[in-house]
């Protein structure tokens, strides 16, 4: 994916499919480490800045969609929080994690409804210099 980004000169949006695989799988896991969540995730190898092109973070876990990834209930407040709080990429919040889905599978919003909280506190707080910290294999 890299060499692709490379080619096209930074020029396109692309989903990380890796990191949204990697929440899937340390959300499902028991002795799971934040450590390496962004470990081989185009949004590591190629951050956005000023002069390069645009990475998508996504939650995107529907159920019964073609890139379904199963994130448990717990962790998604977690990925949120990863997603919408690191300076590098450009966060895509899914719509029914706002609002809830609706029709013959409802589902109410996940974070007990916090996702717009999230947002709010990235487009008021996530200015400046990031410092990203790990102590421990559950904190970043």
């Amino acid at each position: 994916m890299t060499t692709y980004i490379r080619n096209m000169q930074h020029k396109f949006s692309l989903l990380d499919l890796p990191l949204v695989y990697n929440f899937s799988r340390l959300s499902n896991s028991e002795a799971a480490g934040l450590t390496k969540v962004f470990d081989g995730t185009p949004v590591q190898v190629e951050p956005v800045n000023v002069d390069k092109g645009v990475l998508w973070t996504q939650v995107d876990y529907l159920p019964y969609q073609a890139l379904a990834a199963d994130i448990q209930p717990f962790f998604k407040p977690l990925a949120y929080a990863l997603i919408l709080l690191r300076a590098e990429g450009y966060p895509c919040v899914f719509y029914g994690d706002v609002y809830g889905i609706k029709g013959d599978r409802p589902c109410p919003p996940p974070c007990g409804g916090k996702v717009p909280d999230l947002c709010l506190a990235r487009k008021l707080y996530t200015y400046g210099e990031q410092h990203g910290i790990t102590r421990l294999g559950s904190l970043v």
